[in-house]
Formats: C-alpha cells, sequence, structure tokens
C-alpha cells in the first residue's frame, strides 16, 4: 500500500508529503527511501525525540490532526498510518478541514474516511482512491469485495491481520483531494 501511495504521489509530480501522527518516523523513514520529499509530525514529544534521534536527516516537529502547522496548499500529499484510530469519530471533522487546507488541489491522502466537511459544516467529498481503519460501516462492507488487500478504483481495500500486534482486519483508503 505505502509503495503504491509513494508511486502515485511521484507519477503526480512529487512535492512535500507529511507523516501526521508520525511516532517514531518509521513510515516517515520508508517513504523517504521510496523517493518521497517526507516530514512527520506528532503531538508526542517524546515521538518526535525518537524520531529526530532514530532519522536525523529527515525533519519532524510537533502537530496534532487540527493544527499539521504547514502553510495553506503547502502539501502534495499527507499519510496517516494508525494515527486517527483513537481519534473518536465526532472529533474527526477537524482533522478532515485541516487536510484539506494543507492538501494541494490533486493531493494525495493515505489512510481516510471518505468524506470531509469544510467550513459551516457542509459536506465535501475526497475522491476515494483505495486504503482506514475509521471508515463507515458501508465502506466497510465495499472492503469485503476486495481480494488480496488490492482495492479495486475508488474502493477501499481490507487484508487479514498479519502482524502480531494486529487483532483485526486492517482497512486501507486512499483519498485525493479534488482539482479546485
Amino acid at each position: 500500500m505505502l509503495d503504491s501511495f509513494a508511486s502515485d504521489v511521484r507519477a503526480s509530480g512529487g512535492g512535500a508529503v507529511l507523516d501526521v501522527g508520525c511516532g517514531p518516523g518509521r513510515i516517515t523513514a520508508y517513504l523517504a527511501r521510496r523517493g518521497l520529499d517526507m516530514a512527520g509530525v506528532d503531538l508526542s514529544s517524546a515521538m518526535i525525540d525518537a524520531a529526530r534521534s532514530a532519522h536525523p536527516g529527515l525533519s519532524f516537529d510537533i502537530g496534532t490532526l487540527d493544527n499539521l502547522g504547514v502553510e495553506d496548499r503547502s502539501l502534495a500529499a499527507a499519510v496517516y498510518w494508525y494515527s486517527i484510530i483513537h481519534t473518536p469519530p465526532d472529533q474527526l471533522s477537524h482533522a478532515w478541514i485541516e487536510l484539506r487546507r494543507v492538501l494541494q488541489p490533486g493531493g494525495h491522502a493515505d489512510r481516510l474516511p471518505v468524506r470531509a466537511r469544510r467550513a459551516g459544516g457542509a459536506p465535501r467529498r475526497l475522491r476515494v482512491r483505495g486504503n482506514t481503519r475509521a471508515v463507515s460501516p458501508r465502506d466497510r462492507q465495499r472492503c469485503r469485495h476486495t481480494r488480496s488487500g488490492r482495492s479495486r478504483r475508488g474502493q477501499p481495500a481490507e487484508r487479514a491481520p498479519e502482524l502480531d500486534h494486529e487483532t483485526t482486519p486492517q482497512a486501507f483508503i486512499r483519498c485525493r483531494r479534488p482539482q479546485d
């Protein structure tokens, strides 16, 4: 999934990519090795210190889901790898508003639900391309129709638990901000 994400971002012309909730920087470094211009943010200063220590060539700063600390439309892409699973659903809209603010038109996002809301509460669609755990029951049903963890265009992908710490199926959504 991450390799496909990196390939899509590079094919779209590349640019700055933010790992939101980067923790110790493992995914940030992985995607940087795949040619992406990566930086990471996390709300934990201890995680930022660990990331900086483990990956001194990359940039890591304090940031939250609803305050990423980057300029409007400055990101070609963002990845939310296991950073939203503990966020209550009623608080996610703030994260999606912030994501929409920082993504360039046509920008990629990985591990997101299908909708965001703009200021004033009106729904704003993000086109689903395929990779999250915070998906609606209807989208979870759509996940079941995928094969081998690969998503069909516009469908989330789901795979069985593979790693020791995984106890439930993993669902992934890849979104792209529409061209304005």
